[in-house]
């Protein structure tokens, strides 16, 4: 039937039809074709998203990990200042004599308590037994913050006080320990800040 009809047309109304075929087969196919390639911008929008996330994450994790180096360094400086040859019974009891100088703390009978090892063998913290102490309540005061604001990671574990003796001097006792590194650890390595892309 279809097929009669068609065999009735003209050529000129054929060819008409032959274009507006094609021209609506033409469009089918495009806008099926932008379907598509809209799924696929879609698609590669949300990659292009997890993407820039991920980045932005990995970024604050070597920003925080070079901060951390940076502070690993700093305080390995502290840790291993010690000269080689050295114990570190020694390097704090120098520590504790310089401080008990500069503050006016009367040291009169100082001894090594113990060494502790750390777990892993990393560190050391050792702890020296200032026996007998007299000062007045004023230096004591500023030996206790020197301590405590010390870079040397410096703390006092224990500290007793007498009555005042004759003069308002104090008398007492006190535990200090302070914490030294074992050998050399491997340092984590992070980029600089300059070869970062934008």
């Amino acid at each position: 039937m279809i097929a009669d009809k068609l065999a009735s047309l003209a050529p000129r109304e054929r060819a008409f039809l032959l274009i507006g075929a094609l021209l609506v087969g033409a469009a089918l196919l495009d806008r099926t074709a932008l379907v598509f390639i809209a799924q696929q911008f879609r698609h590669m929008d949300e990659a292009i998203r997890t993407e820039l996330y991920r980045l932005a994450e990995n970024r604050r994790i070597i920003e925080a990990g070079r901060r951390v180096a940076e502070e690993y360094r700093a305080l390995r400086k502290l840790l291993a200042e010690r000269p080689p040859g050295v114990s570190a019974a020694d390097r704090l009891r120098a520590d504790l004599d310089e401080l008990a100088g500069e503050t006016g703390l009367g040291i009169q009978a100082i001894k090594h308590r113990e060494t502790r090892q750390s777990p892993h063998g990393h560190y050391e913290e050792c702890v020296m037994e200032i026996e007998k102490f007299e000062t007045g309540l004023r230096e004591l005061l500023v030996f206790l913050h020197r301590v405590s604001t010390s870079p040397k990671l410096l703390r006092v574990e224990r500290l007793t006080l007498a009555p005042q003796k004759e003069g308002g001097l104090l008398v007492g006792s006190m535990s200090v320990a302070r914490i030294f590194a074992v050998g050399e650890e491997r340092r984590p390595s992070f980029p600089a800040a300059a070869d970062e892309g934008p």
